[in-house]
């Protein structure tokens, strides 16, 4: 898990970012052939309440209708310990710059089979890596497909040596990480963690050779070893993305198990609701504001189809 804290105002901030860079690339007649026809198509607010994967609202409101979810479900008890789960199945890297297509499903049957019996909710998350090394000496921009869950209800101990089975039978996408991890969470971090696990990527990495002190020469040795640097992903990165993320919806990559399934069921429901219902507030201030009062009046019949039809 990130060092920084998820917190609300933070995971707001930082889709809200993200988004702006994404629609000043869709604005920009230059740039604009970086999106795809169908990934411009899940920016527009008429298809929120679809839950499009890459739609940064669709995101921000999925997050805040699944924790309200958590705390109102008996089956999630603040006593029982929880746990911060990560997963990185060893699938086919997805090329970044490529049309190939985004595949999800090995990843979803690899969390299912691992933690078949236990409480859990959590979604599918991309991490794109710059630069990233092959087998044939050279560098290639990829995906690695991973998933981030919560788990409850489970002792540690269990919860150890299911991850510690995962990681001897998964191979790794490098030999310095590991496929898997788990860490006990406190109870004051769920919401952080839900966050965390929900969030479209932000982060774009790169691998360096790691470097030991050259106490026979002068300075410093590259090793065989490899270290992960980070940084904020840029709107170039998102809209690659989001061309990736196009025909999913945040349903597609959710992952629940046990008695979070219908935490995950509760939760979608609720979102699409509410982004609807939003939608047509906005509907009719636009028709108000257009047309008059006595006109916005009569517009239900009008607006009552907003968002029934996916995009």
């Amino acid at each position: 898990m990130s060092k920084a804290r998820w917190t609300k105002k933070h995971f707001n901030t930082l889709h809200q970012y993200v988004d702006g860079g994404i629609r000043r690339l869709s604005a920009t007649r230059r740039r604009r052939d970086k999106l795809s026809s169908q990934a411009v198509a899940c920016l527009k607010r008429a298809n929120q309440p679809w839950l499009p994967a890459s739609n940064m609202t669709a995101r921000i409101v999925f997050a805040e209708e699944i924790i309200k979810a958590v705390s109102r479900s008996t089956a999630y008890r603040r006593e029982v310990p929880y746990f911060a789960v990560t997963l990185v199945p060893f699938t086919k890297l997805v090329q970044l710059d490529g049309g190939e297509p985004l595949e999800v499903s090995q990843v979803k049957t690899a969390v299912l089979r691992t933690l078949a019996g236990l409480n859990y909710i959590g979604a599918i998350d991309l991490a794109p890596y710059r630069q990233f090394p092959t087998a044939r000496d050279t560098t290639e921009n990829i995906i690695c497909v991973h998933a981030h869950v919560l788990v409850w209800g489970c002792d540690e101990i269990k919860m150890r040596r299911i991850v510690s089975r995962f990681n001897r039978e998964t191979e790794p996408i490098l030999n310095d990480f590991r496929p898997g991890d788990c860490r006990p969470r406190s109870d004051t971090q769920p919401k952080e963690w839900i966050r965390y696990t929900l969030k479209f990527p932000v982060k774009e990495y790169q691998l360096v050779r790691k470097l030991e002190d050259d106490t026979l020469g002068d300075g410093w040795t590259e090793t065989s070893r490899w270290k992960q640097l980070k940084k904020l992903i840029r709107p170039g990165t998102a809209a690659l993305l989001a061309n990736k993320l196009a025909r999913f919806t945040i349903p597609d990559i959710l992952l629940s198990g046990g008695d979070g399934c219908q935490i995950a069921s509760e939760a979608v429901r609720n979102a699409r609701q509410r982004l609807k219902r939003d939608l047509q507030r906005s509907t009719r201030r636009s028709v108000r504001r257009v047309f008059g009062r006595h006109v916005a009046c009569n517009v239900a019949d009008l607006i009552q189809g907003i968002g029934s039809r996916r995009p």
